[in-house]
């Protein structure tokens, strides 16, 4: 994903604080395209195509274009 904002966005980062075996923490900052709704239909979209089922995003919403995301499958 880091490398795919590098590409497609001109603003914004991506950085995974953790991954675990069923569980990550993104921390995504100055994202220009309301981060709270977006990257949650983004990342619930990538969980169910990789067949994780019903992946969980959870946001935490630090400013219009900062978002820490917690994700579980």
């Amino acid at each position: 994903a880091a490398r795919g904002f590098e590409i497609s966005l001109t603003r914004g980062s991506y950085e995974p604080v953790h991954i675990g075996r069923n569980d990550a923490h993104v921390r995504v900052r100055d994202f220009p395209l309301y981060p709270e709704s977006f990257l949650v239909g983004v990342f619930e979209g990538v969980l169910a195509h990789y067949g994780f089922g019903e992946g969980v995003v959870d946001v935490r919403v630090l400013s219009p274009s900062d978002v820490d995301l917690h994700l579980r499958w």
